[in-house]
């Protein structure tokens, strides 16, 4: 009897515990002469064990058919890449598939394809790398950024190559992990495209196609299809670090930095991935941990580091210079990312970009403390604590200056933004009247010369860069040298009981500065070798800076009280071209642009005397 109660080598489940999804255990026990499982004997039920029937055979392996026909689509991925980057006559860029036969007004001018539209990376397998003879066929071939503006690829190498030695060092953010342009096209297309682009920026007219193309395409890419991909991130910031500084006084860069501050916030690259608000959580963080469902975030690469880092210092470069709310602001994180930056060392360049993240958070903080002064609510009340800003902040200032290396102290980029914050640090001294002044130990016609020596230096600092490199400067170089002009200008024209007008203009000798920043703009023009030539109204950029300090230098001949500096200034007075050639062209609105920028006025204003000046 005690035999035929062992359970077989492989037991199965009764009926009941089968329809309930039960566990069924089996014992040895009995109920009427028939073996029970446990829980059938404990609830009284009728335990039938079931008959066993035919096992149903397994059928064909599938996995060697889905592998090849992962293979297949793999290799009619590549035979439509290398059909695209023909040079063909349609409108389409190299990285765009031939489009569906529907009109669309959108989709018809981006270039739409499975790999550049997901949202998140795929396990499909993707080609490692082009086979050799794929890559010759390539090289062999002409690269089109847009229609009407191409290159071969053995140029587009060379601009890479140009990119990283010379332009790099001026904007850290986007260091290149491949030189190979054949790479960049199949994993980086857009990236490549911004690149390419700024390095050998086309004419005039084909540079507003581009433009119109590349918003349309990032704006696509972001809105529409709600890619978050971190080229898309590089690409934006590549195109707006060298783009002219003009482009920000006219607001045309607020929807891409816009859409830039949205990527960085919904992949998280402004916070500490580790982080996950031990304080404060999300109803959906606590939804998650109760099912216990929260995934901790992974780790940001150097790269996606750069990247915000980069977004930051165009943002805050963009705010303190020129009074704008920025789109992203500083935290704690950015810091962390610095020094992990710095730790690594994977770029020379890395100890240059967390010094110029900082300075930058210092410019924030001088507008932050003053944005009351800035919008013109300032109270008697408030003067003490802004006496005793200009106080902290500059004692800040001077030991992160301290604590660099020397290499980084005569950094001629890292120096303009010193000077930069500490212009923006002295200004409002002017705006506050004599009798409201604390003055306790603060002279206020020390810190009005201490305001007037840095503009001074700022415009000094910018005939220190060598020729050759202006063309490949951002436009953070080009608005700080029109910041110290417009301030050199509003001072020569202040008048007040702690300013000498007199000796300053003595100083600064004016008009002299005016004709070595023409002749330096000149000489970069003229300056042989590899350079980014920007064209606009058929002249060079940097030839027409030059005319435009000219004609700024004839202004200031005319309008601003001379002191002794010009011999024979009625020459120029009695020409009305001269002054007349300020207003033509966009010249005018050059220099008044920048004038009415902050708590400043307009030219015009500032040669009449209406209203404060400084």
């Amino acid at each position: 009897m005690a035999d035929s109660f062992q359970s077989p080598q492989k037991t199965r489940a009764c009926q009941s515990c089968a329809r309930s999804k039960a566990k069924c255990v089996w014992a040895n026990r009995q109920k009427n002469g028939e073996k029970v499982c446990e829980r059938c004997l404990k609830s009284d039920y009728v335990c039938v064990l079931p008959q066993p029937g035919p096992r149903r055979r397994r059928g064909k392996s599938t996995r060697v058919k889905m592998i090849e026909q992962k293979l297949d689509g793999i290799m009619s991925l590549l035979d439509e890449n290398r059909h695209l980057l023909q040079p063909s006559s349609n409108t389409l860029t190299p990285s765009e598939p031939v489009q569906s036969s529907r009109t669309n007004t959108v989709s018809s001018s981006l270039p739409i394809s499975p790999a550049m539209t997901d949202m998140h990376p795929t396990n499909q397998p993707t080609p490692q790398a082009y086979t050799t003879l794929e890559a010759q066929q390539l090289r062999e071939q002409a690269i089109e950024i847009i229609p009407g503006f191409k290159m071969s690829f053995e140029e587009a190498d060379l601009l890479l190559q140009e990119y990283m030695s010379t332009m790099l060092p001026q904007f850290p953010f986007v260091p290149l992990e491949t030189g190979s342009v054949v790479e960049m096209s199949r994993e980086q297309p857009i990236l490549l495209k911004a690149i390419l682009f700024t390095c050998r920026p086309p004419s005039q007219s084909i540079r507003a196609e581009f433009e119109q193309w590349f918003r349309q395409y990032i704006a696509h890419q972001v809105v529409v299809l709600g890619a978050k991909r971190l080229e898309l991130l590089q690409a934006i910031i590549i195109f707006l670090a060298w783009n002219d500084f003009r482009y920000y006084v006219d607001t045309r860069h607020t929807s891409l930095l816009q859409l830039a501050a949205g990527l960085v916030n919904d992949t998280g690259l402004s916070r500490n991935p580790d982080n996950q608000g031990l304080m404060f959580r999300s109803f959906i963080d606590d939804a998650s941990i109760l099912r216990n469902e929260f995934k901790r975030r992974e780790q940001h690469t150097n790269n996606e580091r750069r990247a915000v880092l980069g977004l930051f210092y165009v943002t805050s470069s963009i705010s303190s210079l020129l009074n704008r709310a920025p789109c992203i602001g500083y935290t704690v994180y950015f810091e962390e990312c610095c020094d992990a930056l710095i730790r690594d060392h994977e770029y020379p360049t890395d100890a240059l970009l967390a010094q110029l993240v900082r300075v930058q958070q210092m410019a924030t903080k001088v507008n932050n403390s003053f944005l009351e002064a800035i919008d013109g609510v300032t109270r008697p009340s408030q003067r003490s604590f802004h006496a005793l800003a200009i106080l902290i902040m500059q004692k800040e200032l001077d030991q992160w200056m301290d604590q660099l290396s020397p290499d980084l102290k005569t950094n001629q980029l890292i120096y303009s933004h010193y000077n930069a914050v500490l212009v923006r640090l002295y200004e409002p001294v002017v705006h506050v009247p004599a009798s409201e002044w604390p003055g306790e130990g603060l002279s206020r016609a020390q810190r009005i010369w201490d305001y007037f020596q840095h503009a001074r230096t700022l415009c000094n600092t910018f005939l220190s860069c060598p020729p050759e490199n202006l063309s490949r400067s951002t436009f953070v170089l080009t608005a700080h040298l029109a910041m110290g002009m417009i301030k050199l200008i509003r001072l020569h024209c202040l008048e007040d009981p702690d300013w000498d007008t007199a000796t300053a203009s003595k100083t600064a000798k004016l008009m002299e500065l005016q004709a070595r920043l023409s002749n330096h703009f000149q000489a970069a023009s003229c300056a042989r070798g590899p350079k980014r030539v920007v064209m606009e109204e058929r002249q060079d950029l940097l030839m027409s800076y030059a005319e435009r300090l000219k004609m700024l230098q004839r202004w200031c001949l005319v309008n601003l009280p001379q002191h002794s500096t010009d011999p024979n200034p009625a020459s120029v007075v009695t020409d009305p071209v001269l002054y007349n050639n300020l207003y033509q062209l966009g010249d005018f609105e050059f220099w008044q642009m920048l004038s009415e920028s902050g708590y400043t006025y307009g030219i015009d204003e500032m040669a009449s005397g209406l209203g404060p000046v400084g």
